[in-house]
């Protein structure tokens, strides 16, 4: 795919998602869940939404501190709509390594894309 110049006006675009969703249906944008019950991971790889470049993502959903306090389980949809069951949604940014215009210097990787997906996580695999 040709090169795209680092996003920077719809960097959080609706479309990004959609286009997400159209990738992990064709199975080219994959989701799992690792980790464990005290440290949950997910991991998003594929082809980004945008650039159509390879990358994967790990984003830690929650960590048990040693005083028992979880790190990241406050302020998320499962405290702010309980009835989810076991559905995640998951903010993604692009983190793809190859060059793209533009791209600020602090920001070694990624298109400037951000998105977000719902996942069962019973499901996801």
């Amino acid at each position: 795919m040709a090169m795209l110049p680092y996003e920077t006006a719809d960097t959080m675009g609706l479309r990004w998602t959609d286009n997400a969703y159209d990738l992990i249906e064709a199975q080219k944008l994959v989701v799992t869940f690792t980790g464990t019950q005290e440290v949950p991971v997910v991991q998003v790889s594929g082809l980004c939404p945008r650039c159509g470049d390879p990358f994967t993502a790990d984003q830690v959903l929650a960590a048990a501190l040693a005083n028992g306090d979880v790190l990241g389980d406050q302020g998320t949809d499962r405290d702010m709509h309980p009835d989810a069951g076991s559905w995640r949604r998951i903010v993604v940014s692009c983190e793809c390594t190859e060059p793209h215009d533009g791209r600020p210097a602090e920001r070694p990787h990624g298109c400037g894309i951000t998105y977000v997906i719902e996942i069962d996580e019973n499901s996801a695999g």
